[in-house]
């Protein structure tokens, strides 16, 4: 947003700040009201992101190792059932984890192979709501209302 603001770079023991101004687009006459209305859609978006972001690591390092915990267990039948619910629990997280992030793409091309997941849909969100004219549409609006209720 157009405002004076100061940055701080910490090296070691050194301190260093800079003042600096971003000032309004020069060629739109943008009212303030448009320029935060922006800032407060992005600042949701992106932290709505980044809230699935950490959930969807933590639950996949859970995965991982409820995995590993099972490859570990003995084969003796008294760990049948540990075994048989440790598996049940496995397949939800392995399930919710591909609605939700798209793992298989290791290249660019990928995309054309492999879907994107849910996660992406507020990348793309932010990526639409990124442009010179601090502008949220209404159709932006509105899709976030319903990312946020799935």
């Amino acid at each position: 947003m157009p405002n004076e603001y100061t940055d701080r770079i910490k090296q070691d023991d050194q301190l260093s700040k800079v003042s600096f101004h971003i000032a309004a687009h020069s060629l739109y006459e943008t009212p303030r009201k448009d320029y935060q209305e922006t800032h407060a859609f992005k600042m949701k978006d992106e932290a709505n992101l980044t809230d699935m972001n950490v959930k969807v690591n933590a639950l996949k390092e859970i995965h991982n190792t409820i995995i590993s915990m099972l490859k570990d267990l003995p084969r003796e039948e008294k760990y049948n059932k540990v075994s048989s619910e440790g598996a049940v629990i496995i397949q939800t997280l392995q399930s919710w984890d591909e609605d939700m992030v798209q793992r298989k793409s290791k290249v660019y091309d990928d995309v054309e192979n492999f879907p994107n997941n849910f996660t992406a849909e507020y990348m793309f969100l932010i990526n639409q709501n990124d442009n010179d004219i601090p502008k949220v549409t209404h159709a932006s609006k509105d899709r976030l209302v319903e990312l946020d209720k799935q």
